[in-house]
């Protein structure tokens, strides 16, 4: 998904705008839709070392895919509640509820999955490419 558009910052909140295009590039290569692009974040820390956070992301489309439906378009969205509790400087526990949801308008066919996922996580400042 590429797109372009607006982003707002604040000490808790974040969001983007935009419109744009997404595409699948590997097999099966589909065609190009196009779309707008929301993404809201919210990270709060209740206690020094439990941190909550909700990632919102969307893109909706109103021009059709021929492949997927006549009219219309579709809605594609995640929504993921997380809660991060610091072990040490280093190392955080995660625990992670994600819900993916996809609506095409004019079939009022849906799809919705939710997944749970814990992790652990180790905070470096090197990157490896």
């Amino acid at each position: 998904r590429e797109t372009v558009g607006g982003n707002i910052e604040g000490s808790m909140v974040n969001g983007k705008i935009g419109v744009g295009f997404e595409k699948q590039v590997h097999d099966p290569v589909d065609s190009t839709i196009y779309g707008v692009e929301m993404i809201l974040s919210v990270s709060y820390d209740f206690l020094k070392y439990l941190t909550y956070s909700l990632k919102i992301d969307s893109f909706i489309s109103f021009r059709p895919d021929k492949k997927i439906s006549q009219d219309g378009g579709y809605l594609r969205g995640e929504v993921v509640n997380g809660l991060s509790f610091r072990v040490t400087t280093l190392i955080n526990l995660s625990l992670k509820h994600k819900l993916f949801h996809y609506y095409l308008f004019d079939e009022k066919n849906r799809f919705t999955e939710s997944q749970f996922t814990t992790s652990i996580d180790l905070k470096t400042d090197f990157k490896i490419f």
